[in-house]
């Protein structure tokens, strides 16, 4: 098993990378992305046999081919771009469960990638910026949020800019079996505007419920609220079932960074990532409302600053958790210069009962999963099947 990291350089002055590591963290190739000086890459996923990276700034989405030997460091797979004709601004993105396509999120609506490398664009009138996406458990729905316009976070965390309309408010979900082919305007399934406490929503995660519903949970960075969402057989509903306190940082009040959400196999455990903080909490979800923290994972001893961005189980019902560390260039510079230098990857396993599931006691880190790269931080994961 391989996994494809996206790196992005600290300064500017330098393309971005995907890096391939081995089971053990080790470097066995890489690629750099032509032509991305200045560009951010924050998630890969993969379609068939081409690796999808969306550039936040630049606009494209790099298309590398997967069948390509990576395994000689000096050479360089091929890549190419495709730039959409009416989305803009790609943020995330989200491999379809079959693998054969992979889903971005863009301000406008929805990006589709097929394995061949063409594109389908599906425009909404309701998905006014680029955000976080996901695909439910079960496959049936996309879901994506209006986190913010890149004018802004690519200068990093302004608070005005919440007031000015430069964070959006809005949870979109589509479904998969009613896109249209020719990516003419499409119609939603749900939208709900989470309100003044819901602004940011960042990272989402949806599951499947009996009769055709559908319920989850959206983390808003930087006001640092979690939202439990749910259907009722016709409207998406929602209430604020977390709230992180705000931190200081060079004496000012600076909101919690919940940038991270990841939901066990099972269905009863939510985990967080708090970047700012350097923490990953474990919640209890029996009660899907009222989440209750049962596990903490805050800054352990790894060799390197610890500020957990993005969470992923390494494959679908596996319990090891695959940490990211790095978000985007302006936010570390200004919030988490220590963590600039470099990034870390590991493996979070949550602690096992008896076989019975995840543990109600604090998260373990396991190092074999490690990868260091001075002077890039390293992103999402993605794994080569």
């Amino acid at each position: 098993m391989r996994h494809c990291i996206p790196c992005c350089p600290v300064g500017e002055h330098d393309d971005c990378q995907v890096v391939f590591v081995n089971a053990h963290g080790v470097d066995v190739g890489h690629c750099t992305l032509p032509n991305s000086k200045g560009d951010e890459v924050r998630t890969c996923s993969v379609a068939g046999r081409t690796l999808v990276v969306p550039g936040l700034l630049s606009g494209v989405v790099y298309l590398v081919d997967l069948d390509a030997d990576v395994t000689a460091l000096a050479s360089q797979p091929a890549v190419r771009t495709v730039t959409p004709q009416v989305l803009t601004q790609p943020f995330e993105c989200v491999a379809a469960p079959e693998g054969d396509e992979v889903y971005v999120s863009c301000k406008g609506g929805l990006l589709v990638v097929k394995g061949d490398g063409s594109i389908v664009e599906h425009t909404s009138s309701q998905v006014t910026l680029s955000g976080g996406i996901t695909v439910s458990a079960g496959g049936a729905y996309i879901a994506q949020t209006t986190w913010a316009d890149a004018d802004s976070w690519r200068h990093g965390h302004v608070q005005r800019d919440v007031a000015r309309g430069k964070y959006g408010s809005t949870l979109c979900v589509w479904r998969r079996d009613a896109l249209a082919g020719d990516g003419r305007e499409g119609q939603l399934a749900h939208a709900v505007d989470l309100g003044v406490e819901g602004v940011a929503p960042l990272a989402v995660r949806l599951w499947e419920t009996e009769g055709g519903g559908l319920a989850g949970y959206v983390a808003c960075c930087p006001i640092g609220n979690v939202f439990y969402v749910w259907t009722d057989g016709v409207r998406l509903h929602h209430v604020k079932c977390i709230e992180f306190p705000k931190r200081l940082v060079e004496g000012r009040r600076v909101p919690s960074m919940p940038t991270g959400l990841e939901m066990s196999a099972d269905g009863t455990f939510l985990f967080v990532a708090l970047w700012l903080e350097g923490e990953v909490r474990q919640y209890d979800v029996s009660t899907p409302s009222s989440p209750i923290l049962v596990g903490l994972l805050a800054r352990p001893h790894v060799g390197a600053p610890f500020t957990p961005a993005t969470l992923a189980f390494r494959q679908p019902g596996a319990a090891e958790l695959l940490l990211s560390t790095g978000f985007l260039r302006a936010w570390h510079t200004q919030l988490c210069e220590e963590a600039a230098e470099g990034a870390l990857y590991l493996r979070c396993i949550p602690s096992h009962v008896q076989g019975h599931g995840y543990a109600l006691a604090p998260l373990a880190v396991d190092p074999l999963f490690r990868y260091t790269a001075p002077g890039y931080r390293c992103m999402r994961p993605a794994v080569i099947p």
